[in-house]
């Protein structure tokens, strides 16, 4: 009970913190991210009341936890992305780590067709998120060699 709370205050104050940053840049461009970050106040601050509640655990106790293995290719696409997206720039960055994802997380066997099918829905969720940020809400992405 007591590890669940401080996770849950330690989730708030994070959430606080990514908001604070997002509103001393002062640059425009940085209202999606103070939503972002709002919006992890709202939803760590009800996690936290939760959690602070006497009684029932917000998680139960005999739930297991999630086994290393299972994260540390998860790891590893998070520190190659934040190496190639400064440099490939967002959006093709995003590509690779969405269709890596798919790759590696797919229980079913490794087949060329599972390949094109992972990359061309990657490619589509890309231009989405392209259009979405980029095109409607005018966010600047960080650019790189390649889009």
């Amino acid at each position: 009970m007591l590890k669940q709370r401080l996770v849950a205050i330690g989730a708030l104050l994070v959430a606080i913190g990514l908001y604070t940053a997002s509103v001393w840049s002062g640059k425009p461009g940085y209202q999606f991210p103070q939503i972002v970050a709002l919006t992890m106040i709202v939803l760590t601050g009800v996690l936290t009341v939760l959690a602070l509640k006497p009684g029932r655990p917000v998680v139960p106790d005999d739930v297991e936890p999630v086994a290393f293995g299972v994260l540390w290719p998860s790891l590893l696409l998070i520190a190659g992305y934040a190496f190639l997206a400064p440099r490939l720039g967002f959006i093709s960055t995003s590509f690779l780590a969405f269709a890596l994802v798919g790759l590696v997380y797919n229980p079913e066997p490794l087949t060329t067709r599972r390949v094109l099918v992972t990359c061309g829905i990657s490619a589509a969720f890309m231009t989405a998120l392209y259009l979405l940020f980029v095109v409607l809400l005018n966010v600047r992405v960080p650019t790189g060699i390649l889009l």
